[in-house]
């Protein structure tokens, strides 16, 4: 049944939510039982997506959550004032929840599970190699960050990049995990945290976050991890808040740091969404067609040697709302919404949910096939390596649109790009296994992160389940 008892019961909440501003009522309580009701699907979604594990549609979940339902939420209670008024915001609230709806209950719900057990072989070998790279990439990355030597954006990718890798191989062993491989893990999370990340671009360490756990989730029996970020996701939210009020004490005026209260960057791309609304409704919106596309497309060729580069979404916004600060490098997010709408108005919101269902979907049977291809080969687990950080950063794009997404992924592609061809490339399948090891799969894990390696739970009967639940 494509219209399932659950989508209806979805969708009637949906319009319900939407009957005071129907009959006449406060637009702000409309605001605030349609991003409540957002923000319970987003986190019902999370939470039973994938049973378990990490997948690619509940990032998305994690991240509609953090990033529209809830600044809907706080905006309203707290009473920002909008440029264009409340009746923009509460379209672009409806727009993100009957979609996440459709995404969900008609596309990434039924996906389809393999039948047949998968079986992951995992070498030793390879993953004390890439336990090996991966620290010395993190520690690399770490160091030439505080040192100042290159360039941060690719000392960052190298650092990230090599804190994924020693925890895809260390989470990845068929055998127990010793408490010095958790304790490793963990060291190398925290000083990518404390010394790489310079107060900019606070979404990163979000994105760390939810690589690594992705590659951890599988070894609990339990939702413990999707618990964990769930719980940790609100003082972490509050901590990255004042420790931005007080970055921003140190670099701009005392007046200007006054006024900051650190959710600036999760509140700002919902309004600006609204206001985008607003002026594409009143006419008053020029389309950019593919232009920030294209920007996203080649954001990793230098400046340098291209100085005509297209410019990001980020810029292009600057030139809307502050083009006073649009020539000092300023940066304005609207959501990936926000971008699809200002390249082709409504036909572009229409394009979007397209769009995320083929990608999403597309990079969930990807992060799934990872595990099934097994890490019998350096380049096996590259492969699945760079899958992790491409699902991982789905928040980055839902946040901030594909320049924000191709940006900061890069770099860290860009990495592993190297280390495949410096390590991986010759070898294939040819590389020699000290010694295999083989597990089915779980019921759960179609979507999965990489590496799971315990038997399957049946239900009674003793078949498999066909559908993702």
């Amino acid at each position: 049944m494509i219209f399932s008892p659950v989508l209806i019961t979805w969708v009637l909440i949906g319009l319900a939510a939407n009957l005071p501003a129907a009959f006449g009522g406060s637009p702000s309580v409309t605001h605030i039982l349609v991003s409540l009701a957002g923000l319970t699907h987003s986190l019902v979604g999370f939470w039973r997506d994938g049973g378990r594990n990490i997948t690619v549609p509940a990032i998305f979940f994690f991240a509609t959550g953090l990033f529209v339902f809830f600044p809907g939420l706080a905006i309203a209670l707290g009473g920002a004032g909008l440029r264009h008024g409340p009746l923009a915001m509460l379209s672009a609230l409806n727009y993100w929840y009957f979609t996440q709806l459709a995404l969900h209950h008609l596309v990434w719900e039924n996906r389809p599970i393999k039948d047949h057990r998968a079986v992951i072989v995992a070498s030793p070998r390879v993953l004390r190699w890439a336990q090996v790279v991966g620290v010395m990439l993190a520690a690399t990355g770490t160091a030439a960050s505080v040192t100042g030597v290159g360039e941060q954006l690719l000392a960052s990718g190298v650092a990230f990049t090599g804190v994924v890798l020693l925890s895809t191989a260390t989470f990845a062993a068929p055998s127990r995990v010793s408490p010095a491989g958790y304790v490793l893990v963990a060291a190398a999370g925290l000083a990518y945290a404390q010394f790489v990340f310079t107060g900019f671009g606070r979404l990163q360490l979000g994105a760390l976050g939810l690589a690594m756990a992705i590659t951890l989730a599988h070894r609990f029996r339990g939702r413990g991890v999707k618990a964990l970020i769930l719980l940790t996701s609100a003082p972490a939210l509050a901590y990255l808040a004042r420790s931005r009020v007080s970055f921003a004490a140190e670099t701009t005026s005392a007046s200007a740091a006054q006024r900051e209260t650190g959710l600036e960057s999760v509140f700002s791309p919902l309004i600006r969404f609204a206001e985008l609304w607003h002026m594409n409704a009143s006419g008053g919106l020029d389309h950019s067609y593919l232009r920030t596309f294209w920007a996203a497309l080649v954001a990793m060729v230098p400046r340098e040697l291209w100085p005509d580069k297209p410019i990001g979404l980020g810029a292009e916004l600057a030139m809307i709302f502050r083009p006073e600060y649009a020539a000092y490098g300023h940066s304005e997010l609207a959501l990936l919404s926000g971008e699809f709408l200002l390249a082709a108005g409504l036909v572009g919101l229409l394009v979007m949910p397209v769009a995320l269902a083929w990608l999403v979907l597309r990079l969930d049977r990807m992060l799934s096939g990872s595990s099934a291809s097994g890490f019998d080969t350096r380049g096996h687990l590259l492969q699945a390596v760079a899958v992790v950080i491409l699902s991982a950063s789905i928040v980055d794009l839902v946040w901030g649109g594909t320049f924000a997404y191709s940006s900061r992924v890069g770099p860290r592609l860009l990495v592993v790009g190297v280390l495949f061809v410096a390590f991986a490339w010759h070898r294939g399948s040819h590389e020699p296994t000290a010694m295999a090891a083989v597990a089915p799969r779980n019921r759960a894990g179609a979507g999965v992160g990489v590496g799971a390696n315990r038997p399957a739970q049946l239900p009674a009967g003793g078949r498999p389940s066909t559908r993702m639940r």
